[in-house]
Order: structure tokens, then sequence, then C-alpha cells
């Protein structure tokens, strides 16, 4: 029988549809079920996680992410395989994974009660040794593979799945939804920094240009934003608002969610004169739903022209390239 969507919900009920659609589907019809997750998402939102999901490790929140990631199926044997490499061939990759495993998220209590310094290491080595195979069947030079910051993308999966789904889920957005941030130089981050800059002036150009005349570069303040999918921002919980969003309906939707907290932020910053020290303040909170809503109108406000280039900048390299050599 197709899951009646109720006038109201209460979270319990909201997370009872949700179970209904994800496990009896739309008459059928696959895409009609996602279709009614997404919108769910969209109007309604995700509930809080109960005790009981935070014990096991297998979210609802997770389980959406999962589903619209595409990712339906989970090789433990191959898994296996490539956490008995152990640790990444290339030296720089395995400090790398050492060094950020230990200040992802430093200091999230909450995160690091669920998540062991072991898993995500895990997850990582695992990854990195994928990205080390690709490469020699393509025949491309050696290099450095695990760009600084992949811990924050698999940080959030890690928490919210268990260790062989948040591995499958980090290989399908990295390879398939933003494969320019994971490549080399960050050029994906480096064009998204670009396009922050052009759509910051064609929305806000009073803000874009005192934070200019103030030596207040996009560089300085949005580029850890933008690279890590604004999962460096705080509260932890807020962001996870944010990244449900764009896997409903697309990783360039983070870009856009950057230019909407600095928007957000304008009356605070034209009123410093030293407007650094405002993106480096400590009780810098971001509010999801304010910044969503702001999100939709710039994005409806963008030529055509410039939207297609945030909406294609996390796939495509031959813009992001451009963007690491003038950079």
């Amino acid at each position: 029988e197709r899951p009646q969507r109720p006038a109201t919900f209460t979270a319990e009920t909201l997370r009872e549809h949700y179970e209904a659609v994800i496990k009896y589907g739309i008459d059928g019809d696959s895409s009609a079920a996602l279709a009614e997750l997404r919108e769910m998402v969209w109007i309604h939102g995700i509930p809080p996680q109960t005790e009981a999901e935070s014990e096991r490790r297998q979210t609802l929140r997770g389980t959406l992410w999962k589903i619209f990631l595409g990712v339906k199926e989970l090789n433990a044997s191959r898994y296996h395989k490539l956490v008995l490499k152990g640790a990444a061939s290339n030296k720089k990759d395995n400090d790398t994974i050492s060094r950020d495993a230990d200040r992802t998220f430093k200091g999230h209590q909450t995160f690091w009660k669920k998540v062991k310094r072991e898993e995500l290491i895990r997850v990582l080595s695992a990854w990195t040794h994928v990205q080390e195979a690709n490469a020699a069947e393509e025949g491309s030079t050696p290099r450095e593979f695990l760009m600084q910051g992949v811990n924050l993308l698999a940080g959030p999966l890690v928490y919210l799945m268990p260790e062989l789904d948040a591995f499958h889920c980090l290989e399908r957005f990295t390879s398939t939804f933003v494969p320019t941030y994971v490549a080399e130089f960050s050029c994906g981050a480096y064009n998204g920094l670009r396009l922050f800059e052009l759509v910051l002036f064609q929305v806000d150009l009073d803000l874009a240009l005192y934070l200019q005349q103030k030596n207040c570069l996009p560089q300085y303040y949005a580029f850890e934003f933008i690279k890590s999918f604004n999962s460096s921002m705080r509260p932890f919980d807020e962001v996870l608002k944010l990244w449900d969003l764009a896997f409903c309906f697309g990783a360039h939707l983070h870009l856009l969610f950057t230019v909407a907290i600095v928007v957000n932020m304008r009356e605070k910053l034209l009123q410093s004169d030293f407007p650094k020290e405002v993106f480096a303040a400590k009780d810098l909170q971001l509010q999801a739903e304010p910044t969503i809503r702001t999100a939709m109108v710039i994005l409806q406000s963008l030529p055509e022209d410039l939207y297609y280039e945030v909406l294609t900048h996390p796939l495509y390299y031959d813009s992001a390239s451009k963007a690491v050599d003038n950079k």
C-alpha cells in the first residue's frame, strides 16, 4: 500500500513516513519514491537522531544520504582487502591521513564519542588505495592523492553510518559528484573560490567591495568553508542540515551556502574595520535555516551562465584547471 503523507508531522510520525517510503516505495516506482524523499527533506527536514540510532550507528539521515548518493551495494570483501593493505603507499598521504584524523572535528565530544580514530584512518587509507589503483590503471604519474580536507568529507559519513557504508559513500561522492575537489592541486576548490567571488559581487556588490577594500579576500575567509563543503563550520548538527539538501539536489549548493553565510553576516562585517576578525571569531555559529533561505534567493538571482558554472564546477576539470593556473 502506498504510504500516505500526513497533513502534519511530529518527529515520530515524520520518521515513520520516511521509513515507510524507504521500505515500500511509491506504487513500486523507485523514481517516485526518490522524489518523495527529496520533497520531504526540503519541506520537513530530517528528524533528530534517536538514542537507539546513535548507539548502533545506523541512522535515518545516513540511510537517506546513501539513497541520494545511489549507493546500493556494499562490497565488504573488497573493503577488507583495501584495509589489509594498511597505510597509504605514498608517505605524504600517510602523514596527511594521520595528521588530519587527529584534527577532524577537534573538540567535538559527540563526534568522537561515536567515531574511533582508527575507523577514520581505515576509511581514508582505503579511499587512498583506490585513488592509487585508478591512477595506475590510467598510467598517471604517481603523486599525493589525499588532498588536505578529505577527512572533513569522510567525517560526517563515518559519524552517521557504519564504516563499510561510509567508505562506499565517500568513494561514490568523490568520484561521481565532486571529482574536481579531490583532483590534483584541489583544483575544484580553487575554482569554487573563484566562483564564490563572482557570485558575491553579483548578489551583494557593496559587501564584496568593502571586504576587498579591507584586504579581506576570499582566500583568507572562504576557502576553508568551500573545500570542506562547510563541514568546518559549527555547530555540527546545523552543518548536517546543509549536507541533507546538497545530497538531495546537488553538491554545487555548498558553494551557494558559503556565499549565503557571508551575506547573512553583512551588517556585522560592514560595521567592522577588521572584517577578518569577524570570520575568525570563536563564537561564529552557523544557522542552517536562514542560510538555506538566503542561498535559494541567491540561486534565483544568478545569470544563467554563472549559475551553470556553479552547477558544473564540482564535476568538470576545464574551468577548474584555469582556476589553479590563476591562483
